[in-house]
C-alpha cells in the first residue's frame, strides 16, 4: 500500500482529474451517531489477522453487552462499532488492550481523516515507578518523571498527599515510534538514583531496540549499540512487564488537561482478557516461553461453592 501511495505522489495530474468533487456524506446526524458509538484500532503485527477472527477475540476479552460491528480499513486496521456509547467508552478508557499479546491501539473515531492517514504512533500505558525514595511519592514527582516520557493523563493518588506503596503509578501516552523508556535518573538531596519502570498490559517488544513498532528503517537495534543476538544480554526483556494490579484509589489527572477526576480503572488481565472483580475467587498463575509472557486463569468458585454446601449438609 506504501508504494503505491508513494507512485500517487509522482502522478502529474490533467485538468478533470484536478478539479474537486465536493463530498456528500449524507445524513450527517446519522454518521454523528455511529462515530459516536465507534472506535478505529490497529493491531501492531506483522501478521495479517481476519476481522472476524479479531471480532471474535475482542467481543470475548471486552465482555461487551451486545455483539460489535467490525470493518476493516486497512491491514490490521479497523473500525469498530459498539451497541451503545457505555461499552465504547468502557473499553476506550481501558486501554491498553492486547490480541494474541500484540498492542490492539485503538483511537476515539474520526470520519475527517483518510484510512491510510491515521496516527498510531501512540498508545496509553500504566507505568509503575519503583524504588523512588518514599518522600518522592507523590503527584507532583509522578507528573515530573511521567513528562520526561510523554504526556501524563493520570497520577495515581490524592493531590499534595503523599502515596505510599510498592511503586507509584502513572498513566502516560507513549511514542511507539521510539524505544520504552526502562527508567530516569532523578537527583535526591546530592544523590543520583535510578528509577526503573515497568508497564502494566505491555504487549510484545523488540528486544534489540526496545519498540513496539519499527519505523521504515526497520530495527534500530544496531544504531543503539545492539549487535549481539544472545538474548542474556539484551537491553530490553520481559522483566520491563509488570504485574497487573488492581485498584480502588482516586487517580487525578493533570490541571492542563482539565478533566475532573476519575474513579476505578478497569484493568486488563496477563493474557488480554479483563480482570473484575466480581466476586469471583480466581487465582492469576503466570509463565514464560520463549520470552513471551502467558497467563492462565483459574476459577474456584464452583469448588469453593461445593465444599460450602458439604460442610452445611454434614451439619
Amino acid at each position: 500500500m506504501e508504494e503505491i501511495e508513494v507512485e500517487w505522489e509522482r502522478l502529474r495530474l490533467n485538468d478533470e482529474e484536478s478539479i474537486p468533487i465536493p463530498m456528500d456524506f449524507g445524513n450527517m446526524e446519522e454518521l454523528r451517531k455511529k462515530g459516536e458509538r465507534s472506535l478505529v484500532g490497529r493491531i501492531c503485527s506483522d501478521r495479517t489477522i481476519g476481522k472476524e477472527t479479531v471480532r471474535k477475540m475482542m467481543e470475548k476479552i471486552w465482555r461487551v453487552n451486545m455483539s460489535m460491528e467490525f470493518n476493516e480499513i486497512g491491514t490490521n486496521t479497523f473500525v469498530v462499532t459498539f451497541a451503545n456509547c457505555g461499552d465504547r467508552n468502557r473499553v476506550l478508557a481501558g486501554c491498553p488492550w492486547l490480541f494474541d499479546s500484540h498492542l490492539f491501539a485503538l483511537k476515539p473515531f474520526d470520519g475527517s481523516t483518510q484510512a491510510h492517514l491515521l496516527d498510531f504512533t501512540t498508545a496509553i500505558f500504566w507505568i509503575q515507578m519503583h524504588n523512588l525514595p518514599l518522600g518522592g511519592m507523590n503527584c507532583k514527582m509522578g507528573e515530573l518523571i511521567g513528562k520526561s516520557i510523554g504526556k501524563v493523563l493520570e497520577v495515581e493518588g490524592e493531590e499534595n498527599e503523599v502515596t505510599w506503596g510498592r511503586f507509584l503509578r502513572v498513566k502516560v501516552e507513549c511514542d511507539l515510534t521510539k524505544p520504552l523508556a526502562r527508567g530516569r535518573t532523578v537527583s535526591f538531596e546530592g544523590t543520583q538514583l535510578w528509577i526503573p519502570f515497568r508497564y502494566e498490559n505491555l504487549p510484545r517488544i523488540c528486544f534489540r531496540c526496545g519498540c513496539i513498532m519499527h519505523s521504515k528503517k526497520g530495527c534500530l537495534g544496531e544504531e543503539l549499540g545492539d549487535t549481539n543476538e544472545d538474548t542474556n544480554s539484551k537491553q530490553f526483556g520481559v522483566w520491563m512487564r509488570a504485574k497487573t494490579v488492581r485498584r480502588n484509589h482516586t487517580y487525578r489527572q493533570p490541571k492542563a488537561s482539565g478533566m475532573e477526576r476519575n474513579s476505578t480503572n478497569t484493568d486488563q488481565g496477563e493474557n488480554g482478557e479483563e480482570v473484575r472483580d466480581r466476586g469471583v475467587l480466581r487465582k492469576e498463575k503466570g509463565s514464560m516461553e520463549d520470552g513471551v509472557e502467558t497467563t492462565e486463569v483459574i476459577e474456584m468458585t464452583k469448588a469453593f461453592e461445593k465444599q460450602k454446601m458439604i460442610h452445611i449438609r454434614d451439619f
